[in-house]
């Protein structure tokens, strides 16, 4: 799980060693193992802007206990990643979509893959996936798939998204689905989910614009 749908958290943690009073001596000793650690967490919108900051001090165990279930929140200072490869490569993927380079985003499949866009009939091998996509996206002058939620289990991942695109300088906005079947850190299959009349009477709207 990487994603929060109101808010993405940040999470960094910084260990400190338990010290105890040396009566003997009038010294303080670490104990040389840390049991407590000092957390930091910052909520932040989808803009990246902070919205709240936490911070506060418990047992090491109670703050590693997130990472151990694979909570979505990250601990970057211990170079940590709680995403999966195959997340990683698919929220790549949705971003190179802002490029529109058909080449580019067929290259992100096996040779053959395939890709369903669900109301339509499925597409496999990469030369027929990027010719679909170009073909499709030609009259799109812009796009910027915006991520809702994103889950990863093993080779599959699930993309919940809104895709906005701009044509004839107008907004066609398409909230959708993807589910991505990965081999070998590239998309096997990939069924996309969505409501076609949604998409085709905002595209036609906007090529009618004056």
């Amino acid at each position: 799980m990487e994603n929060c749908a109101a808010y993405c958290s940040v999470f960094r943690l910084h260990l400190n060693q338990e010290t105890r009073a040396d009566k003997a001596c009038g010294k303080r000793q670490k104990t040389g193992q840390a049991r407590w650690g000092i957390f930091h967490l910052n909520l932040t919108n989808r803009d990246g802007k902070t919205m709240r900051k936490h911070a506060g001090r418990l047992p090491v165990t109670l703050l590693l206990l997130p990472l151990m279930l694979g909570s979505p929140l990250s601990a970057q200072d211990q170079g940590i990643s709680t995403m999966s490869d195959n997340a990683l490569i698919i929220r790549e993927f949705i971003q190179a979509w802002s490029r529109l380079d058909a080449g580019e985003l067929a290259g992100y499949f096996t040779e053959d893959g395939t890709y369903h866009n669900i109301p339509a009939s499925a597409v496999s091998g990469r030369e027929p996936i990027a010719q679909f996509i170009a073909g499709f996206t030609e009259h799109w002058q812009s796009t910027d798939w915006e991520i809702i939620s994103l889950f990863a289990d093993g080779d599959r991942v699930l993309a919940e998204r809104i895709d906005h695109t701009v044509v004839n300088g107008r907004p066609v906005d398409l909230p959708a689905v993807g589910v991505f079947e990965m081999e070998n850190g590239k998309i096997k299959v990939w069924r996309d989910y969505f409501d076609l009349a949604t998409y085709t009477d905002a595209l036609t709207a906007a090529l009618q614009a004056q």
